[in-house]
């Protein structure tokens, strides 16, 4: 087991982490800005939902055989690469508004916290770049002269997870509070689709152009 004096050292580098935004932040900034803190909390649970299956299978040694074949990686990587693209057409096609006179969220973009969830999961589950953080990251932390790997791992996952839910639905809470902001600019109402969707093509190409290095 880990010891509660042993998560420090843990939590400092994650929090480190944070520090420097990533893709991440950028969806999330981008739903909870053009929906509403609604959709940027369900994001930011996609998120960790992403980030716990990950960990789970850096755990289960599942990423490892990701890890050891170019084959397996080339394949998860151009569907998360379609996936993104997909996404970009569907916001690029939207025409929903962003927020209500009084700044709330949209029926429309409200009503199915359960998709913007599962959008944000796949979106993270289909990336394998993270799935080889956690394999590299997780173990640096293990001490296996204590006890068994596995439950280390998944501990240490479990306390990513949730740091990670919580740093992000804060972010989400924060920047969903300016949505209200972007009721008096009907020009920025108008861009709204096509901002989205330069948001998901340009995670896409990002992902296109990662290797396994």
């Amino acid at each position: 087991m880990v010891h509660a004096h042993e998560l420090l050292p843990f939590i400092l580098a994650v929090l480190a982490l944070f520090v420097i935004p990533g893709p991440a932040v950028l969806l999330i900034l981008t739903q909870s800005l053009g929906r509403g803190r609604a959709a940027g909390v369900a994001t930011a649970a996609g998120l960790a939902l992403g980030d716990a299956v990950h960990a789970a299978a850096a755990a289960l040694g599942l990423t490892a055989l990701l890890a050891s074949s170019a084959t397996l990686f080339g394949a998860v990587k151009w569907l998360g690469v379609l996936y993104l693209l997909f996404l970009a057409v569907q916001a690029w096609r939207d025409r929903t508004p962003l927020v209500l006179p009084d700044g709330s969220a949209t029926p429309q973009g409200s009503r199915h916290p359960a998709r913007q969830v599962s959008r944000a999961a796949l979106t993270e589950i289909l990336n394998p770049k993270t799935a080889l953080f956690f394999l590299s990251f997780l173990p640096q932390f293990v001490r296996p002269e204590r006890s068994a790997v596995l439950p280390q791992m998944l501990i240490l996952g479990g306390v990513f997870v949730l740091l990670s839910l919580v740093y992000c639905a804060a972010l989400a809470l924060l920047s969903g509070r300016l949505s209200g902001w972007l009721r008096s600019r009907p020009a920025v109402l108008r861009w709204q689709g096509k901002v989205v969707a330069g948001v998901y093509v340009a995670l896409g190409l990002r992902l296109a152009l990662q290797g396994r290095d």
